[in-house]
């Protein structure tokens, strides 16, 4: 175990810094990457994985049942600046839209008429750079 100041530690295996901990912080750098190029971040914030995995506050499925127009879906993450993006993996008559933004609580996603069919959705909320500021 290693401290500076007690606001720099090195601790097994954990580097912490208090109140933040800057990597790359010098004007001349331009890359940080992580486990050989799998995780990249540049210079101008652009964030490049081989992959991304998000927990179910963020991605999921869901069904609006054949002859209804909304279903709620729940999520603690919404704020006024959300993004939510609706991908339909069944058929759909009419329009599939985002009708509500409920802050804390989740959304609303609603039919322009109701469908004689279930019609399941794949739906992924993005925050704005402005919401986590």
């Amino acid at each position: 175990d290693f401290s500076i100041d007690g606001t720099l530690s090195f601790t097994g295996s954990s580097i912490n810094a208090f109140p933040t901990l800057f990597l790359q912080n010098n004007p001349l750098a331009s890359l940080v990457d992580i486990f050989n190029g799998k995780v990249t971040i540049n210079k101008d914030g652009l964030f490049e994985a081989e992959s991304l995995a998000l927990g179910d506050q963020s991605v999921g499925e869901a069904v609006i049942l054949a002859g209804q127009t909304e279903v709620t879906i729940n999520s603690s993450l919404i704020t006024s600046a959300s993004h939510i993006f609706l991908t339909p993996s069944t058929p759909v008559s009419g329009n599939l839209y985002v009708g509500q933004l409920l802050p804390a609580r989740g959304f609303k996603v609603k039919l322009s008429e109701p469908n004689l069919s279930d019609v399941k959705f794949n739906w992924l909320i993005i925050q704005s750079k402005e919401a986590s500021n």
